[in-house]
C-alpha cells in the first residue's frame, strides 16, 4: 500500500513518509481534542444519534424516527453503536476515527500533488488546522464532515488505481463518490463535477463505463436498505420537505456568505491564496494545463454551492470548502510544474511557516489539548436505570440525554427545532402532529428548563406538563440554564 500511494513521488523515502503521517495525526488529535470532548454533543449531533439509537431499538427512520438529513449518516452512527458497547465512546470514536482518516487522505493527495515531503508536512499541517476548524466542525456529526472524508477518500483510491491498474480501486473510488451526496444533498454537485475530472482521466471507453456506473451503487443499495425498512416513501417526503425549506423568506444573502468565507479562509491564508491565484492564471493560460485548471476552479466553486444554497449561515457548512480548496491549491501546483516544469518547493514553504505566524495573530487560537473524562450527572444516573421507558427532551440543545441514557422519545422527532414548528403549512401540520402523539402516548420522562420550547406554546393543553407530570430532580450545569427532569404521575 506504502508503495502503492508513493509511486510517483522522487526520492521516496519510507521514513519521511511515515514522519509526516505520524506527524499530520499528531497534530489532527490534538486540535481535535482542543474541540470535541467525550460526551459533548452539540444540537445537530444529539438528533443524529437519537434518530439513529430509536431506528436501531424499533423505530422505522423518517418515520417515526424523522430527521430531514439522508440516511447514510444515521446507518454510520448506527454501525459504530453496534460495535461499540458505550453509546457516547461510540460517537466519541466515531469522530476522532473520521477525522484522522481525513488527514491521511489530504496527507496522501497533497504529497502526491506536491511531490515534496517538507513542503508537502507543512501545507497538510495548514490544511487540517482549516479542516478542524471549530467554529465549522461543531461535536464532529456534521454531515458535512462526512461527505468531504467520501470525496477524499474517493480521490485516494483513484491514486491507488492510478500506480497500479487494479480495476478494484477505480470501482471503489466511484462507488464511494456516489456515497457523498447520501450524507447531504448539495455534495451531487462536488459529485458531478468530480465525475467529470476523474472520466477524463480514463483512457478507454470500457473503464469510463465502469466508473459511471459504479457510482450508482450505493445509492441502489441505500434504496433498497429504506425500501425493506419502510422508509423509502418516508425519505421522499423529507426531500420535498427540504425543497420548501430552502424558499424560507428569511434567508442569509449570499453577500454575507462570502465576506464570512473571506474574513475566515480567505484572509488567514491570504498569502497562500495569492500565491496559487498566480498559479492558477498561468495553468489557464497554458494550452497544456488549462482544461484540468479550468475544472479545478470549477470543483472548488461546486464546494461553494453547499453553502450558498442554504437559507441559513452555519459554520459546518463551510466545511468542505475549508477542507477541499487545499486539494485544489495543491493539484494547481501540481499542473503549474506539468505546465513549466519548475519547483516552487521553497517559496511554498516559506507562505506555509509566514501563513502559521500569520494565523497565531488573527485567529488567536486558544488550544487545550485534554482528555476529559466522562462524567455522568445525577440525571443521566438515575434515566440509565429506567430499561424500556421513554424519554422527551423539551430543550433543543441538551438532546445528548437519550445518547448518554438509551433511551428513546415517542415523538416522531427527538427534540422540537422552532425551524420545524413555523408560520407555514409544514409548521402547523409538524405542531398537530406533536401534539397527539405526546398526548395519546405521553413519555415516561420530561426534561425541561424553566421555559418550554416553541412548539409548546401552541400546544391545545398549555398545562399539559404540569397536568401529567411532576417534577422530580434539577440541575444547574455550568455556563447553561436551570434544567428538570420531570416523571409521568401514572408511574409513581
Amino acid at each position: 500500500m506504502y508503495k502503492a500511494l508513493t509511486l510517483n513521488i522522487e526520492k521516496n523515502d519510507p521514513f519521511k513518509f511515515y514522519f509526516g503521517l505520524i506527524a499530520c495525526f499528531i497534530v489532527t488529535i490534538g486540535i481535535f481534542l482542543s474541540f470535541i470532548h467525550l460526551g459533548d454533543l452539540k444540537t445537530d449531533g444529539s438528533i443524529f444519534a437519537a434518530v439513529a439509537l430509536k431506528d436501531l431499538n424499533g423505530g422505522t427512520l423518517y418515520i417515526n424516527a424523522w430527521e430531514n438529513k439522508p440516511p447514510a449518516i444515521f446507518y454510520l452512527i448506527e454501525v459504530f453503536l453496534l460495535i461499540v458497547p458505550n453509546t457516547v465512546y461510540a460517537v466519541f470514536y466515531l469522530t476522532l476515527s473520521s477525522f484522522l482518516l481525513t488527514s491521511f487522505c489530504l496527507y496522501i493527495i497533497i504529497l502526491n500533488n506536491l511531490k515534496s515531503y517538507s513542503a508537502s508536512i507543512l501545507f497538510t499541517i495548514l490544511a487540517i488546522f482549516f479542516t478542524i476548524y471549530g467554529n465549522n466542525i461543531g461535536d464532529g456529526l456534521c454531515t458535512e464532515i462526512y461527505g468531504t472524508l467520501c470525496i477524499l477518500i474517493s480521490i485516494v483510491l483513484l491514486l491507488l488505481y492510478q500506480n497500479t491498474n487494479r480495476n478494484v480501486y477505480l470501482i471503489a473510488s466511484s462507488m464511494i463518490l456516489g456515497l457523498s451526496f447520501w450524507f447531504k444533498e448539495p455534495f451531487v454537485f462536488v459529485c458531478f463535477v468530480l465525475l467529470v475530472i476523474n472520466l477524463q482521466s480514463l483512457q478507454s471507453r470500457k473503464l469510463k463505463l465502469y466508473y459511471a456506473l459504479s457510482i450508482i451503487i450505493p445509492s441502489f443499495i441505500i434504496i433498497v436498505l429504506l425500501y425493506s425498512q419502510n422508509s423509502l416513501f418516508g425519505y421522499i417526503e423529507s426531500i420535498k420537505y427540504n425543497i420548501s425549506y430552502l424558499n424560507l423568506e428569511e434567508s442569509i444573502s449570499l453577500k454575507v456568505k462570502i465576506n464570512d468565507l473571506y474574513k475566515n479562509l480567505i484572509y488567514p491564508i491570504l498569502t497562500a491564496t495569492l500565491f496559487f491565484s498566480y498559479l492558477a492564471y498561468k495553468t489557464l493560460i497554458n494550452n497544456k494545463t488549462s482544461k484540468e485548471a479550468l475544472f479545478q476552479l470549477l470543483f472548488f466553486l461546486s464546494t461553494c454551492i453547499i453553502f450558498g444554497l442554504s437559507p441559513h449561515n452555519f459554520g459546518h457548512y463551510y466545511y468542505p470548502t475549508f477542507t477541499l480548496i487545499f486539494i485544489v491549491f495543491s493539484k494547481i501546483y501540481s499542473l503549474y510544474f506539468q505546465a513549466y516544469n519548475i519547483k516552487l518547493k521553497w517559496p511554498l514553504i516559506l507562505i506555509c511557516i509566514y501563513t502559521f505566524y500569520r494565523i497565531d495573530e488573527t485567529q488567536k487560537p486558544n488550544w487545550t489539548f485534554e482528555i476529559r473524562p466522562l462524567v455522568n450527572d445525577k440525571f443521566v444516573t438515575y434515566l440509565k436505570k429506567q430499561k424500556g421507558k421513554t424519554l422527551f427532551v423539551d430543550y433543543v440543545v441538551k438532546g445528548d440525554y437519550y445518547l448518554k441514557s438509551g433511551l428513546t422519545y415517542p415523538s416522531f422527532l427527538p427534540v422540537a427545532l422552532p425551524i420545524h414548528f413555523g408560520e407555514n403549512p409544514s409548521g402547523l401540520k409538524n405542531r398537530e402532529r406533536i401534539w397527539k402523539e405526546l398526548s395519546s402516548n405521553p413519555p415516561d420522562f420530561l426534561i425541561t428548563t424553566y421555559t418550554n420550547s416553541y412548539f409548546s406554546w401552541y400546544l391545545p393543553d398549555s398545562k399539559f406538563y404540569e397536568n401529567n407530570y411532576y417534577k422530580i430532580d434539577s440541575i444547574l450545569p455550568a455556563d447553561d440554564n436551570i434544567l428538570y427532569l420531570w416523571k409521568h404521575k401514572t408511574n409513581k
